[in-house]
């Protein structure tokens, strides 16, 4: 159960919006939209609530707001990583409890097999060797070159036309292509380049 966020935290005059379509959802104060919570009842985009109860700010001084708001995402950084630290902790544990299991069964199986057993059982557990499918192991990389596939990284143009069919896979080589507008000043069909600061990304630093 997932534990609800107040959006008034972020500003105190916010009034969240009234969607006709959904009112239980959209008009109730405590929808999970911060935890990434689709709406409890129509399962709407999380992120289209979140702008609905946004909305109001608006109209209020934009700075005051922007403020408002960064701090808000400073403390949602924080608490991400707290989360991302703990489920990297828990990824650990499985990891190892999955270790700890691959040998145990390894354990148990050379045992049985030692023993010529095959089969035991009780009233809780059954333990039994299986046969594994039929399958193909390779133990000498010197295999005839029509059992392997080889994949490679080459201009197109080295490739023989007639193993352009073949292909399954095209890669723009991005670096190769950057270096060669800064060397000619020349702009390959099919290529845009974009200069430093076409666009910018938002920062917030505590």
């Amino acid at each position: 159960m997932t534990t609800a966020i107040q959006l008034y935290d972020i500003e105190d005059d916010v009034r969240l919006a009234v969607d006709d379509e959904c009112p239980p959802c959209h008009n109730e104060p405590y929808v999970d939209v911060e935890n990434g919570g689709a709406c409890p009842d129509c399962g709407g985009d999380p992120n289209k609530i979140l702008e609905r109860h946004l909305e109001p700010l608006r109209f209020q001084p934009i700075a005051a707001t922007v403020k408002r708001l960064a701090r808000r995402v400073v403390e949602m950084e924080a608490e991400a990583e707290v989360l991302s630290n703990h489920a990297k902790s828990i990824a650990q544990r499985a990891a190892t409890r999955e270790r700890t299991v691959a040998f145990l069964k390894g354990w148990i199986q050379r045992e049985m097999e030692a023993g010529k057993i095959d089969k035991v059982k009780d009233e809780f557990t059954t333990v039994y060797l299986q046969d594994n499918p039929a399958s193909i192991e390779v133990d000498d990389e010197q295999v005839e070159r029509q059992w392997v596939r080889a994949t490679l990284q080459m201009p197109l143009t080295d490739v023989p036309a007639e193993f352009e069919e073949h292909i399954t896979h095209r890669d723009v080589l991005k670096t190769p292509l950057a270096d060669y507008f800064k060397e000619t000043g020349h702009i390959p069909t099919g290529v845009t380049f974009l200069p430093k600061g076409h666009t910018r990304h938002l920062r917030i630093r505590s």
